[in-house]
């Protein structure tokens, strides 16, 4: 079992089971519980003569006191999932990882060092839907915005305002609001990043892409070429697309439509159909 599995009480069980499937898949109760009570007693006649209990780390604690603790606080539910615009177009395989979705895309260049993920953070709109769903209220959003620039300087950034400030410096009295996310005063231990990510095919891919869909027309050209190149070429191009074979590697991408929207709509409103 990981780590942040642990509770404090056998009686939190009653909290967060049924909070865990209520927001996974709305049932009362998990099909999946096992109750192991150790080895076996004095006196009863089942049981193991042993029980050894792996609890697995692997980089979990090193989140204790940077701005990500509160990953830490993820049961895993799922409900994130469920609300990603991302994720429910690309599914969970194209994320690589055991973890996908948005606490995935957190967890794992955490987690791992910065030896994988890294690029996950930026697979998000950053529309909030997930830190809304959160039934124990993780500020995703916020933390997917801060892990985009821990991952281009590694050195963690503390606010000034915050520098030097008691771990209580965040007013009690104030409600915190969905989305809002905590106050970190003494978030100045080093976060476990340590690759930087190379840029420069992606700044010139992304200057490439504006510059053709910077007026009407080079939109409307590049699109159409796209399309009917695509459709020519036919589901084996979706397959092997240059320069997207991570992408690839895990799901096609679907054929765009034989006709735009563009041309669908001056057609029907041409011949009167609407």
């Amino acid at each position: 079992m990981a780590v942040e599995k642990v509770v404090p009480r056998f009686a939190d069980l009653g909290t967060l089971i049924p909070l865990l499937t209520m927001s996974a898949t709305g049932q009362r109760l998990s099909n999946y519980i096992t109750m192991l009570t150790g080895p076996r007693r004095e006196g009863e006649h089942d049981g193991p003569d042993e029980l050894h209990l792996v609890i697995v780390d692997h980089g979990r604690r090193a989140l204790v006191g940077t701005p990500y603790e509160e990953m830490l606080a993820c049961i895993r539910c799922g409900a994130c999932l469920n609300v990603c615009p991302v994720y429910r177009k690309i599914g969970g395989h194209a994320y690589d990882s055991v973890y996908s979705g948005p606490m995935g895309k957190v967890l794992t260049p955490l987690l791992s060092a910065g030896a994988e993920g890294t690029d996950l953070p930026g697979a998000s709109t950053l529309c909030g839907a997930c830190t809304e769903a959160c039934p124990v209220e993780i500020p995703l959003a916020d933390l997917l915005v801060r892990l985009r620039a821990d991952l281009r300087d590694p050195a963690p950034f503390v606010p000034p305002q915050w520098q030097g400030a008691p771990q209580t410096a965040q007013d009690p009295a104030h409600t915190r609001l969905p989305g809002e996310g905590f106050r970190w005063p003494a978030a100045r231990a080093p976060l476990p990043l340590v690759r930087p990510v190379r840029r420069s095919t992606r700044r010139a891919g992304f200057a490439v892409w504006s510059w053709a869909w910077s007026t009407p027309r080079r939109y409307r050209v590049v699109n159409a070429i796209a399309r009917q190149t695509s459709r020519v070429l036919g589901r084996e191009w979706a397959r092997r697309v240059p320069g997207l074979g991570g992408w690839t590697s895990s799901r096609d991408l679907p054929l765009p439509a034989a006709t735009s929207f563009r041309d669908w709509w001056v057609q029907r409103s041409s011949d009167g159909t609407w």
